[in-house]
């Protein structure tokens, strides 16, 4: 990724740095003054784990997920709606 646009999807987005410069830059930390804060998770973070059908199964947890939140189904009822799903 290009620092400079990088800083620029920061400060345009207010989205956290994935250049670890980025979090000690002047002008982040004046619109971001919480972003030292956020080193440490910055610091602590693990790529995704490599799965095949990655859009597949994100889309199920999402869906499901959000039918437990608005009480569609109970958490039980998506947990296993989640694992029959993926495993089709």
């Amino acid at each position: 990724t290009n620092k400079w646009k990088e800083k620029e999807m920061v400060l345009t987005h207010n989205y956290l740095p994935i250049l670890k410069s980025l979090y000690t830059d002047p002008d982040i930390i004046e619109q971001m003054p919480f972003i030292d804060n956020m080193l440490p998770y910055f610091n602590s973070a693990k790529p995704r784990p490599r799965v095949a059908y990655y859009d597949k199964i994100s889309y199920i947890l999402q869906n499901e997920v959000t039918k437990a939140l608005t009480g569609q189904v109970t958490p039980e009822e998506a947990s296993e709606n989640m694992q029959q799903r993926i495993t089709e």
